[in-house]
């Protein structure tokens, strides 16, 4: 079943939302964005802890939380959107406060900020240039390990999405 979510699973819609400069194309972005947290929604729906696996972390919550924690702070800031609604997605959002108090992922995120303000590049368009470097400066010295997880982290999508891709 993991694997089942895993490949249902697209984070890239996401950032289609994000990329988007066109308003004639912003409400069916957002469609797609509510479709794929609705069915991520229902994966949940039998699950009575607030994880998949109950009160077992499973390898959804490891591959989906680290999209969420890019993914919400990001469409908040640059569309006003708000990815996870407790209304909308209740059990989403029991896992989501879940994972946020594990000590590894409190260990290895960032700052949601840190995402704002990568994420710039995607929502402002080519012209935007380079991440001022006091923002970068002052996220790397105050927060080095995280900076170092993201770093990781974002290697291993890539890789993972890399072997999806190449099946």
């Amino acid at each position: 079943m993991v694997s089942l979510i895993l490949g249902k699973f697209d984070p890239f819609v996401f950032y289609a939302l994000l990329r988007n400069r066109d308003p004639a194309e912003h409400a069916e972005l957002v469609d797609k964005c509510d479709k794929a947290m609705a069915a991520l929604e229902n994966f949940y729906e039998s699950s009575e802890g607030p994880y998949l696996l109950g009160d077992r972390l499973s390898a959804v919550e490891i591959a989906v939380a680290p999209a969420l924690a890019r993914a919400i702070p990001a469409l908040q800031y640059w569309k006003g959107y708000e990815l996870l609604s407790e209304l909308a997605h209740p059990r989403l959002t029991r896992m989501w406060l879940a994972v946020q108090e594990r000590p590894a992922f409190k260990a290895t995120t960032c700052d949601p900020d840190l995402f704002v303000d990568f994420t710039q590049v995607y929502t402002v368009g080519k012209g935007a240039g380079p991440l001022p470097a006091n923002a970068v400066y002052r996220t790397a010295r105050s927060h080095p390990v995280e900076c170092i997880a993201f770093a990781a982290a974002a290697g291993a999508g890539l890789t993972l999405l890399l072997q999806r891709v190449r099946r």
